[in-house]
């Protein structure tokens, strides 16, 4: 076959790729980073997408085309930002004829061209993004848990009812969800922050710093009724979230936060639990397995008998008649071990890790509906492929904190109707 007629073939395919809406992780030499399927990504205002998108916008005004908002949320605003940016002189030179990103991808020779001091997001902060765009929150965000229903319980109507779905909480915070409850992710993030440097606790929370230190050792009975009499006070309410929207915006905050998930006191322990169920079965984690493993660990647990959980997904394979490869474990995985209280929304967030191998026409029923229900994402979307082996998981070792044993005698003043929540009347 001559030149000629090898273009022309790659031509038809790539227009095949697009004609069929796949994406295009694996159509191009040029690597994908993120690209736009149908519901935007979310990096948050702090992560590699919003860096992506600073330099595109200095660089479109370079090239004389109107800016963009740097604000972490790769749609179509940044996708034709892009299309737009590879026909400028500056760049055009660094992008291959057949790269995605003239169709608006962020591909590797486009961050290169853009961000040459810049590490190319790695297969970690790539899984991030899935899981913050899930999550639809940030580091500097922070929500209180107690009086969940409307009308909103107030201390200026404290008889009002008071009810939460997630009684075990008390404040959730952040792109993982960290609670001050029963998992304490809060007081451990804040213990490491303030052993490595105090003084980001003494400026975010200034005359209450005293107070977060005592939360961080308190028991959780102490911590729930602490917590609670912030919450109540709504003058000190308000200032504790603004403390933590501040506290959010420091690097060594958000280094801390994603320390201490990756580490063997929090998920990185989940994660290490699924590398060891992969090796029972035979079988090495890809790229997509690490951003599956990850997702998994944001709202779930691993099974806890893990040759009990490989004998389950042999069966379910068997029972398909498929081979043992890394997506269809996936598959099992999501079918063997749902997670009760969020069955339709896990399955479809675990859909997204195995759709580019599947294909939608192959899902089941339930397995399209929960997929469509979350958004209709997949790894490919962020240059995941099951063609590489996944990262070396290395969570960090579980070190001494703090005590949690604390408690506060008397306990601070808190409303009975907050400390004992009750469903509103049903109409």
């Amino acid at each position: 076959m001559g030149p000629g007629r090898r273009w022309s073939l790659k031509i038809l395919i790539m227009g095949l790729l697009v004609a069929g809406g796949m994406t295009w992780a694996y159509a191009q030499s040029d690597p994908v980073l993120y690209s736009l399927r149908r519901t935007p990504l979310f990096d948050g205002k702090f992560g590699k997408l919003a860096e992506a998108q600073a330099a595109i916008s200095a660089a479109l005004v370079r090239c004389g085309k109107p800016s963009i908002v740097a604000d972490g949320t790769f749609g179509n605003r940044t996708a034709q930002a892009v299309k737009k940016l590879v026909a400028c002189p500056e760049i055009r030179p660094h992008i291959p004829p057949d790269s995605s990103a003239h169709q608006g991808v962020v591909t590797q020779s486009l961050w290169k061209a853009l961000l040459p001091n810049s590490a190319v997001p790695s297969v970690e902060e790539r899984s991030q993004t899935l899981v913050l765009t899930y999550e639809a929150t940030d580091y500097d965000r922070l929500e209180w848990n107690f009086c969940q229903n409307k009308p909103l319980w107030s201390p200026q109507n404290p008889s009002m009812p008071c009810f939460t779905n997630d009684p075990r909480s008390y404040i959730t915070w952040g792109p993982r969800g960290a609670t001050a409850g029963h998992g304490r992710e809060v007081q451990w993030i804040l213990w490491r922050v303030d052993q490595h440097d105090a003084s980001i606790v003494n400026t975010a929370f200034g005359p209450d710093a005293s107070a977060l230190r005592q939360l961080i050792a308190l028991n959780d009975s102490s911590a729930r009724s602490l917590l609670c009499s912030v919450y109540a006070d709504e003058q000190r309410r308000n200032s504790w979230t603004r403390a933590f929207q501040k506290f959010g915006t420091s690097p060594l905050v958000r280094s801390m936060y994603d320390r201490h998930y990756l580490s063997r006191a929090s998920d990185g322990a989940k994660m290490a639990t699924f590398y060891r169920l992969y090796d029972k079965l035979g079988i090495r984690p890809t790229e997509i397995d690490y951003a599956f493993f990850l997702d998994r660990a944001t709202h779930s647990s691993p099974p806890s008998d893990l040759d009990n959980a490989a004998r389950k997904i042999q069966g379910w394979l068997e029972e398909r008649r498929v081979t043992r490869t890394p997506n269809n474990v996936r598959r099992a995985i999501a079918a063997k071990f749902p997670t009760a209280n969020q069955t339709k929304d896990r399955l479809g967030r675990d859909v997204t890790f195995f759709i580019d191998a599947v294909g939608e026409a192959e899902l089941t029923q339930e397995e399209r509906q929960a997929w469509i229900h979350r958004g209709q994402l997949s790894a490919a979307n962020v240059g995941l492929s099951d063609e590489r082996e996944a990262p070396a998981l290395n969570p960090g070792l579980s070190t001494t904190g703090p005590s949690f044993n604390e408690s506060l005698d008397p306990a601070p003043p808190c409303p009975q109707s907050v400390l004992n929540p009750r469903k509103p009347p049903s109409h």
